[in-house]
């Protein structure tokens, strides 16, 4: 008898990147917030990722007569972060417009998390990738998961989340094809490619919600309200958390941040071009002087 649940599922491994230096930090001082802002970062990013989808999400839950909220899953062990999203349904009438929500679903909240982590000056790079996935209370069993851990560990290399070339393809394939074609085209700016490399753009949020928010299917009353909480900071609920900062403050945030980090890791190569490749990316979104050169996807 199979007492496992078996899904298809969209997911994204990531790694927190120096996370020795975190807990240390924790254990020395008893009165820090720094797993507070974790688990918030966790929360923070799914909801904004739903809102950002509300009309995508308004019609397929119509059609599933479920909460698609459910299907979206997430949890922290020590270091390691995994967002997954189960987009098998038998109640589906075409189960492309589901998957194509949970691909879009796995991107906008990885491409939230990454912003949040690093206005807080938390370093991550991962892997999005899908497949099967069998799990009980006990055990999870996922070819997705390892896919995703593969391309964090070979092909991140740098704080970046990279996604598997085959998601890429089906959003590609389908984006001419959804009822949702318009604004799904305004998703794109989140995603950049490198020469053989597609990867989250943590700086192409911004113009990606500015664009969603002034499209003509937003302007239902219902789906405007809950639109408009993308730009409410999470300060809101926990003032030690920053979240959706413009690009400008975003950046100017990091490039302090990093100015230290390159002193202190000089003679340390590995760590080094880590952040180093940070710093030259964010050049190059300022469209500034850079070593590095990559594309957007249109």
């Amino acid at each position: 008898m199979n007492e496992y649940l078996n899904s298809k599922s969209v997911v994204a491994f990531i790694d927190i990147l120096g996370f020795k230096e975190i807990v240390d930090g924790v254990e020395k001082d008893e009165e820090s917030q720094v797993l507070d802002k974790l688990k918030e970062a966790l929360y923070e990013a799914r909801e904004k990722a739903f809102e950002i989808q509300e009309p995508m999400l308004v019609k397929i839950a119509n059609e599933e007569g479920e909460n698609l909220k459910d299907k979206f899953k997430f949890r922290q062990f020590s270091d390691s972060v995994l967002f997954s999203f189960n987009y098998e349904s038998e109640k589906s009438k075409d189960e492309d417009d589901l998957h194509i929500f949970a691909c879009w679903m796995i991107l906008f909240s990885s491409c939230y998390y990454q912003r949040i982590m690093l206005a807080n000056n938390f370093y991550v790079r991962g892997g999005i990738s899908e497949g099967h996935t069998s799990k009980d209370d006990n055990i999870i069993f996922s070819g997705a998961l390892i896919k995703a851990y593969g391309l964090e560990r070979e092909r991140a290399i740098y704080p970046r989340i990279v996604i598997d070339e085959e998601i890429i393809e089906f959003i590609n394939s389908k984006k001419e094809n959804s009822p949702f074609t318009d604004l799904i085209n305004l998703f794109y700016p989140i995603l950049l490619k490198d020469w053989n490399v597609s990867f989250i753009n943590p700086f192409g949020l911004e113009s990606a919600c500015s664009k969603i928010l002034n499209h003509p299917e937003m302007n239902d009353p219902e789906i405007r309200g809950k639109l408009d909480k993308i730009n409410t900071d999470i300060q809101n609920t926990n003032p030690d958390i920053k979240s959706d900062l413009s690009d400008d403050e975003l950046i100017k945030k990091l490039q302090s941040d990093l100015s230290e980090k390159l002193e202190e890791h000089s003679n340390n190569y590995k760590k080094y071009e880590k952040y180093l490749w940070l710093s030259e990316f964010i050049k190059w979104t300022k469209n500034e002087k850079s070593s590095l050169n990559f594309k957007y996807f249109n």
